[in-house]
């Protein structure tokens, strides 16, 4: 009975992953007319519904995504932030609590590096024995990030640095 759930959930997998109809994801700018610039300034958006990576990047963020909590920098949102600085009972004089501005995160993370990190990550916290196996996910995660094309202006080009439109660029952040 097991083999045979196994194989109907395997082959419940692929067809999700089966995209027939397949895009090229677009990038357009969103103007942050907030900026008082003129012209505005704007920010990068790339739209990927249905592209190539778009599935694959959600089964592989799917199995990220239980381990965020248990990695020491990692913080939900602003609130869970608030959360955490409520409980410190008291700070030493002289403490100093501050925060930090990053510009242009997801788009500047090295792709190799992100790899790298997850890899060790999960060989260090995940049952080895654990399906999908470890590999397999560093292998999706790989294709994930190093085949992030898209177009703009009726140009193609290929992303060299983290992605901008998957989810797991929120996941690897942490």
């Amino acid at each position: 009975m097991k083999w045979w759930m196994r194989e109907k959930s395997r082959k419940k997998n692929a067809e999700y992953l089966f995209v027939s109809e397949l895009c090229t994801p677009q990038l357009y700018l969103l103007p942050k007319i907030h900026k008082g610039m003129n012209p505005p300034p704007g920010r990068p958006i790339i739209l990927a519904n249905e592209c190539p990576t778009e599935r694959i990047s959600q089964l592989v963020d799917h199995f990220l995504q239980p381990y965020l909590p248990t990695i020491k920098s990692w913080i939900k949102d602003s609130g869970h932030c608030i959360h955490i600085l409520q409980k410190i009972a008291s700070l030493k004089p002289g403490s100093l609590i501050s925060s930090i501005y990053v510009v242009c995160l997801y788009p500047n993370m090295d792709q190799e590096e992100c790899i790298s990190s997850v890899r060790k990550f999960l060989i260090e916290n995940r049952d080895p024995n654990e399906k999908p196996s470890t590999e397999f996910l560093i292998d999706l995660l790989r294709f994930v990030l190093k085949f992030n094309n898209f177009q703009f202006d009726g140009k193609d080009y290929l992303q060299f640095h983290q992605s901008v439109n998957s989810l797991y660029h929120q996941t690897g952040s942490c």
